[in-house]
């Protein structure tokens, strides 16, 4: 019968060399472009199955399951007690939204702070503005009838709007249906005017190996100041069902230099919270892309909060 020792020693000493090769730019470069820094969470991985199965055959003594069994027991473990504080918290947060309502008056006409023109074609905005980034802004008008016939990407209205969604409901084929879409432009127009603001506050933490995204939205008056209202959204991650440690080197291009440390991968699944979870990603290029269901979108906890008035097929 061999020794589980040995086994432990030589997964070990791989680990060290793959390690060491990463320390000199010249041969971690070569390992970072082959997945370098995974290579040693693989092989913790292969290791643990080959001590498992060694012990299970009686190839090594069978009290070596116990490394195998804890290192994937208390994983499991860490992930239950992870979902279920992120559910918690995920529940609180959605409480709290729920009791965060208000009723605003028209125009609904709004300036939003980074976020996509969900709000227009889902809810009954007739003018949203947009703040990107930096200086960049643009105008979404909400229209119906045959303007939204016209080709997408075709400037109409002053030459300054063009078709950004030609049909809002694709999928309704009802004959009361009414044609209705949206149109946008770069930039602002003179007489911009927006009675309401909405600002999302991003907070990005990490600790314990999950990440989390926390977003508060703030919704103000823009002629006052006066704070509306406040909810909440958040992405809340989990640990990883089977955890990947990520240990070496990799190449820091914006700080030039070679940094070594260790990490875990962040591949666990997510908690959402305030608004529902959207689909998997399809590997499929919409030009333009589809829109989400209302409630997979963030800003839908700001929409209800607000108390607005969803779109219909037949308005």
């Amino acid at each position: 019968m061999k020794s589980g020792l040995k086994l432990v020693l030589i997964y070990a000493a791989i680990a060290a060399v793959i390690f060491l090769l990463q320390l000199f730019p010249v041969t971690g470069v070569v390992l970072m472009l082959f997945l370098g820094m995974m290579w040693i969470g693989l092989l913790i991985h292969v290791g643990m199955l080959h001590i498992g199965i060694a012990a299970a055959v009686k190839r090594i003594p069978r009290a070596w399951l116990a490394i195998p069994i804890l290192f994937y027991g208390g994983n499991l473990l860490l992930f239950a007690v992870t979902y279920y504080r992120a559910n918690a918290e995920s529940e609180a947060i959605e409480r709290a939204n729920v009791a965060a309502r208000v009723q605003i008056g028209e125009p609904y006409t709004m300036l939003i702070h980074g976020s996509s023109p969900g709000l227009i074609e889902w809810y009954r905005i007739e003018r949203l503005y947009q703040h990107e980034y930096n200086d960049y802004f643009s105008t979404w008008i909400y229209a119906r009838g045959a303007v939204c016939d016209a080709k997408r990407g075709a400037g109409l209205i002053e030459g300054f709007y063009s078709v950004a969604r030609a049909d809002l409901f694709p999928d309704y084929r009802s004959p009361d249906k009414t044609r209705q879409c949206v149109l946008s432009r770069q930039g602002l127009p003179g007489d911009a005017d927006y009675q309401y603001r909405i600002r999302p506050t991003v907070t990005q933490t990490r600790s314990g190996f999950r990440s989390r995204i926390d977003r508060q939205w703030t919704v103000t008056e823009e002629k006052t100041g006066a704070v509306v209202i406040t909810v909440h959204t958040a992405k809340i991650g989990l640990w990883a069902p089977v955890a990947l440690p990520l240990i070496g080197c990799s190449l820091n291009s914006g700080a030039a230099r070679w940094d070594c440390g260790a990490a875990m991968l962040q591949w666990g699944p997510e908690v959402i919270a305030g608004y529902k979870a959207p689909p998997p990603t399809r590997y499929v290029v919409f030009d333009p892309p589809p829109v989400p269901e209302p409630e997979m979108l963030e800003v839908s906890a700001v929409a209800r909060a607000l108390s607005l008035p969803s779109r219909r097929p037949t308005d």
